[in-house]
């Protein structure tokens, strides 16, 4: 089972893990994962312990710890309150996750620009090795009585007379 079905199986199972309205990640009292396994004891530890450390590493579930008040347990009572050494140490891995995504967001703009400089560096070479095509320009000067008279363009009966006239060889 992967963290999504694990999860899944947490929120049908245990009310704590439920979203809520008001608090959509309510602290878990300590030692959660004990109370999991003694009342779900088939289920994998590993996974267990691999879906409760993704769950309390979210940004959102920091947060809730860092606002401090109650911890929850899997029924969704009461069962003791966050310490501010707690708080602290929450704002500390909330810390260490914001540098990670600002490094990595940093990252991501320098590689972007680096693609924009190689495409226009890129661009730049194909417009010099592209020959330039010379056009024919009009006569400097050209009379008035030398210009073309208008082009008339036919209308759909005109054409079509055309077509029969030259299809019945007249």
């Amino acid at each position: 089972m992967g963290n999504s079905s694990i999860f899944a199986k947490l929120c049908e199972r245990f009310p704590v893990f439920e979203p809520r309205q008001d608090e959509p990640h309510r602290p878990l009292a300590l030692k959660i994962r004990e109370q999991i396994w003694h009342r779900w004891p088939e289920v994998d530890r590993d996974a267990l312990s691999v879906t409760l450390r993704w769950y309390t590493q979210r940004r959102t579930y920091l947060l809730s710890v860092i606002a401090g008040g109650n911890r929850y347990n899997l029924d969704g009572d009461a069962a003791g309150e966050i310490t501010p050494s707690e708080i602290e140490y929450a704002k500390k891995i909330l810390a260490s996750i914001d540098a990670k995504n600002l490094k990595a967001a940093e990252e991501a703009a320098a590689k972007y620009q680096r693609h924009r400089e190689e495409r226009e560096r890129n661009a730049v070479r194909h417009v010099k090795a592209k020959p330039q095509r010379k056009t024919a320009k009009p006569p400097a000067s050209a009379s008035s009585s030398q210009q073309r008279p208008p082009v008339r363009h036919l209308s759909r009966g005109e054409l079509a007379a055309l077509a029969k006239a030259r299809r019945i060889g007249g």
